[in-house]
């Protein structure tokens, strides 16, 4: 996997943070991706206060009043400008891809008379604004494609236009897709099948063949599903690793850690701690052996306690996602205190202790 991109929540100011990242060979991936967004990419071409004021006509009208935040992907002067800005990062950075996708929270149809009509309400919250907004990532790559043949436009499958669009058969050679996901949501056989699928639907529909994967290893904080714990899934990451093998390009993967106003009573990498390290060791090679990994794993970073926490981390693996539903049962909600404490215990005062 070329790109292997882990941001871990502060890490800039923790050296020790850096040097395990460095350890893990991961990487920023702006070698694929460049130094731009990987996402929301188009936030830069309107987000200036000045070009606000000067372009009305950019940005989307939602419930009759034009917002200042949301673009209208009808409106040909924002095309242009996006086309330009583009270009101005491939010449003049060398960019090797740009991201051309709209902002978080775009989840309804501009309401101006250009865009009347560009919707599918009919595919549901995935799918009511696929033609839409990939119609746009298309047009401007294929804009570019013109005069930079070599460089990638990338948009993302994401909430209302996670789905394939029914209106463009074959992208621009220089699309690529990078698809906004949950790895964790794999617990779920249904789920499971259908992201396998929407996968393939995409990959069907891209000449480059150039797919990424954007995921959350979120849990551990405060409020939500997120907050479900322990959160530990390392067999479904391989088993997921393996699937891509050959399918994907990297990935980008944003890891909790605390935020210093959250106040938590725990550190929330050390939830994700096991789950990161897992995903960027099968980045080199997806097909070792897991169970030796593991092992090491445990004996490396719990030392006498390791024997106590596989039990309490395989355990956790089996549990996890009933928290939130409300599936788990007192007496596994016990089990995972009891070999917690006993761990601890076993572990002493020293390093594995803390």
């Amino acid at each position: 996997f070329a790109v292997r991109n882990m941001t871990i929540l502060y890490q800039h100011i923790s050296p020790e943070i850096l040097m395990w990242r460095r350890r893990l060979g991961l990487n920023s991936g702006h070698a694929r991706i460049g130094l731009g967004p990987p996402g929301h990419g188009i936030n830069p071409v309107h987000d200036r206060p000045e070009v606000k004021a000067a372009h009305p006509e950019y940005f989307a009208v939602w419930n009759g009043k034009r917002t200042d935040d949301k673009p209208c992907l009808s409106s040909e002067e924002l095309l242009r400008e996006n086309i330009a800005y583009a270009r101005f990062l491939f010449d003049h950075y060398r960019a090797p891809m740009v991201n051309v996708s709209p902002n978080d929270g775009y989840g309804q149809l501009c309401e101006c008379a250009l865009c009347k009509g560009k919707d599918t309400p009919e595919r549901g919250p995935d799918g009511r604004l696929s033609d839409y907004v990939w119609g746009y990532v298309n047009r401007v790559a294929a804009e570019l494609y013109k005069t930079h043949p070599d460089r990638m436009v990338s948009g993302l499958a994401y909430t209302s236009y996670l789905l394939p669009p029914e209106r463009i058969e074959r992208f621009s050679p220089n699309v690529a897709v990078v698809f906004v996901r949950w790895r964790s949501s794999f617990t779920s056989p249904e789920t499971k099948a259908r992201e396998l699928q929407l996968r393939r639907d995409w990959l069907e529909r891209l000449p480059s063949n150039t797919l990424y994967l954007w995921s959350e290893y979120a849990h551990g904080r405060p409020r939500g599903w997120y907050s479900r714990l322990p959160a530990y899934y390392p067999r479904l990451i391989a088993e997921d690793l393996r699937w891509l093998k050959g399918k994907s390009r990297g990935e980008l993967i944003f890891v909790a850690n605390n935020w210093p106003d959250w106040g938590l009573p725990w550190n929330a990498l050390a939830v994700n701690h096991l789950n990161a390290y897992v995903t960027a060791r099968l980045y080199w090679d997806v097909d070792q052996d897991l169970d030796a990994m593991l092992d090491e794993y445990y004996g490396a970073f719990y030392g006498p306690a390791a024997a106590d926490m596989k039990a309490f981390l395989e355990y956790g693996e089996k549990t996890w996602w009933k928290v939130g539903s409300g599936e788990i049962t007192t007496a596994e909600i016990e089990t995972l205190l009891g070999l917690l404490e006993r761990a601890r215990a076993r572990a002493g005062g020293g390093v594995y202790g803390r």
